[in-house]
């Protein structure tokens, strides 16, 4: 057992267990407490949310499987573990591929992992935030297989399919880690040939995975006998035109550049976070500077290195690449988590100066502020989504209660909610305090389409809904058209069988 005492010293074990640690002490309230978005209110008690339909058809077996067997419970604290070990196993296996030496830097990259934003996300769809993990780390092991086996083409293909199979987005961090494990090879004076056939390798593994992943999709929707749905552009993904594409890398390359300062995905959600990434642009700008310059008269490998540092933003954020005209938010874009990463691997290149250790604080510093800055930032949407969950609970309940009051309601009646809620006195102070992609406010809330899983889980009412025909009969009665809006004495009213709830003017 003596290995298993050497890597309990190594790098990779630092940056596990600091991933863990800090997973820990960061997400413990969506661990302990009972929080929903729009999506997991409706994922009770299991659920996986939209999988093979969503392209996600890895998801739809993961899912179906695990729920036959009765293992598939929306659980905070269990699903949230979960999702933090598998991530926390994520940060040993990205440590290792770049080969990092510096238990300080490692342990700081494991941190970096569980507090970026997309990980809070993540676990706000704690449904499927296992799933969303499994599929992040193998985005990662897939980098590290084709780096260190033999046939590790094949498998690294292999684990880009299932990692695309359950989340598509994830494979821009596979993306991203090759260009720059490619960046830190061409500055550690790696031989252009060798250079060259690495980056060939990386560029197979990724075709091949995304060809497997277009046949396994395939299959699977024709043996569950359906097609894809048009949400976020899934039915175009495999049908983007060449000719579009050069528009959405530049697209892709701007939006990377303005993240920091545009608030891009609620990635930079206060001025502290803003401040820790202009710091460490400078930092990366300096220290890519001072490496190019010790290469200068290798022009090649000048070339070859501003290339890859043009790609790079583009593979972080070759989600939009890949669906032209999505709605771009917060659990898709964790790649960027690289960017935070990227000087402290680039650190790694800078051999041993009278400097190097004050150049090593300052950039400690800078990152432990913005590890600190993102935690804080993901407690306010914690407490935000916390409130904004009881508001939503209070506003059911009293609607319900006022139902029950109403003159010839009984139990045998159909619901029409007619209209989204409008109420001038609703209002929530937490509201303004949300920014992780994924969480809404309580009138979106209140007006989703999932409204309805609100009375049922937390009323423990599941309501005899009125259907579509029944529904628009009753829009255009005058009876109704008379009505006044919620919350105003008359906006409920006993029609025939149907109890009608006003909610705002009808067209």
């Amino acid at each position: 057992m003596d290995w298993i005492k050497k890597y309990r010293k190594s790098p990779e074990f630092v940056a596990m267990v600091s991933a863990l640690i800090m997973g820990y002490i960061t997400h413990n309230f969506a661990l302990v407490n009972v929080m929903h978005n729009i999506d997991d209110i409706g994922n009770q008690p299991y659920g996986y949310g939209v999988g093979l339909t969503s392209g996600r058809w890895l998801l739809t077996l993961l899912g179906d499987t695990a729920q036959s067997f009765g293992l598939n419970l929306n659980l905070p604290f269990v699903n949230g573990l979960v999702f933090l070990i598998l991530i926390s196993i994520a940060a040993g296996f990205l440590v290792s591929v770049f080969a990092i030496k510096s238990k300080l830097s490692a342990g700081m990259i494991g941190m970096l992992l569980v507090v970026f934003p997309s990980a809070a996300t993540a676990l706000i769809y704690r449904f499927t935030a296992p799933f969303y993990a499994m599929a992040f780390l193998m985005a990662t092991l897939a980098v590290w297989v084709s780096e260190r086996q033999k046939w590790g083409v094949l498998l690294a293909a292999l684990l880009i399919t299932c990692s695309l199979g359950i989340y598509q987005a994830y494979v821009a961090l596979s993306i991203g880690m090759f260009v720059l494990l490619l960046i830190q090879r061409a500055f550690l004076g790696e031989p252009i040939p060798a250079l060259l056939r690495r980056g060939l390798r990386a560029c197979l593994t990724l075709i091949l995975g995304l060809l497997g992943y277009f046949l396994c999709l395939k299959i699977c929707l024709a043996l569950y006998g359906t097609v894809l749905s048009d949400y976020n552009g899934m039915n175009n993904m495999a049908g983007l035109a060449l000719k579009n594409i050069p528009g959405q890398v530049v697209k892709a390359f701007y939006d990377f550049c303005k993240f920091p300062l545009t608030n891009y995905c609620s990635l930079a959600g206060n001025k502290l976070i803003k401040i820790a990434y202009l710091l460490l642009g400078v930092a990366s700008f300096g220290l890519v500077l001072y490496l190019l310059f010790q290469v200068k008269k290798d022009v090649i490998r000048v070339a070859a290195v501003i290339l890859l540092l043009a790609a790079f933003p583009v593979g972080v954020n070759f989600v939009e690449v890949m669906s032209p005209g999505a709605w771009m938010y917060t659990m898709m874009v964790y790649a960027f988590v690289l960017v935070p990463c990227a000087p402290l691997i680039l650190l790694e290149c800078i051999p041993e100066k009278v400097w190097r250790p004050a150049v090593v604080k300052c950039l400690s510093v800078v990152t432990i502020a913005l590890i600190m800055a993102y935690g804080y930032q993901i407690h306010a949407n914690y407490t935000a989504n916390y409130y904004i969950n009881r508001q939503t609970e209070n506003y059911i309940s009293s609607i319900v209660t006022q139902v029950r009051m109403t003159e010839k309601f009984d139990a045998d009646k159909k619901w029409a909610l007619l209209g989204n809620i409008q109420d001038p006195l609703l209002d929530s102070p937490w509201e303004y305090e949300l920014s992780n992609g994924g969480l809404f406010g309580t009138e979106r809330t209140l007006n989703d389409i999932s409204r309805y899983y609100w009375f049922w889980t937390y009323i423990g009412y599941r309501l005899p809904m009125a259907d579509a025909e029944t529904i628009e009969n009753l829009r255009a009665l005058p009876e109704v058209k008379s009505m006044p809006c919620w919350p105003a004495e008359g906006s409920i009213k006993v029609v025939g069988d149907t109890v009608v709830i006003k909610f705002e003017e009808l067209s």
